[in-house]
């Protein structure tokens, strides 16, 4: 089997927009910086370590990405998700793919365990398996077999979307929840959440101390 994960991830500077009132331009870029770092890392301890691929437009986070020993496309405009996800399926590197997973730079929580589990899942069945956030609106991981199989959805209320995509071409879906995988770093309430579930998880991603004013504020 010839299963691939993408991570798509946006230039640093731009990503973790919605945290801007409560970090600086250069905590934000050193907290994207780091968490890119971590997601690559987990990864390369998993089933995926050969057929692994990063997009993006960002050619710090490119040059990361090689520095891992991922391969790498540049976006290219129109940007945008789900058009990145396409020229991702059209590059050479996925020509004879069993499947794609993409999965976002932000799952702080994100373990190798987790993702062998995911990966051993991929292996039983094909079809769509999915992970939603936390709210059961977005999506955190997607895994498509084969590739093609469905429109990808990317966006508001994308959890609901890839689902009927699914359905509509026919196509098995599995729901895999995960308290790990389904939470991402969006907001201030994402990262108390973050933290009472692993409240170590600074030793892992020291970054995330930039955010000791409101850590400190809120007693977490």
């Amino acid at each position: 089997m010839n299963h691939w994960i993408c991570v798509p991830v946006k230039p640093f500077e731009y990503g973790k927009s919605r945290l801007a009132e409560l970090l600086g331009e250069e905590e934000r870029i050193k907290l994207n910086r780091a968490l890119l770092e971590h997601i690559l890392a987990t990864i390369q301890q998993t089933h995926w370590t050969e057929n692994k691929i990063v997009i993006s437009k960002g050619t710090e986070a490119l040059e990361i990405a090689r520095n891992y020993g991922f391969f790498t496309i540049t976006e290219n405009p129109p940007y945008g998700l789900n058009r990145s996800i396409r020229k991702v399926l059209n590059s050479p590197f996925l020509k004879s793919a069993t499947s794609i997973t993409i999965i976002p730079s932000d799952l702080v929580l994100v373990t190798k365990e987790e993702l062998n589990e995911l990966f051993t899942l991929r292996n039983e069945q094909d079809g769509l398996i999915i992970v939603p956030d936390r709210r059961k609106e977005g999506t955190n991981v997607l895994s498509v077999m084969p590739p093609t199989a469905i429109s990808f959805q990317y966006g508001k209320y994308s959890f609901q979307k890839h689902i009927n995509s699914a359905k509509s071409d026919s196509v098995h879906v599995t729901v895999h929840e995960s308290d790990w995988l389904g939470i991402d770093l969006d907001t201030e309430s994402d990262l108390f959440d973050i933290l009472t579930i692993c409240p170590n998880i600074i030793d892992t991603i020291p970054e995330l101390a930039c955010f000791h004013s409101v850590i400190q504020t809120k007693g977490v």
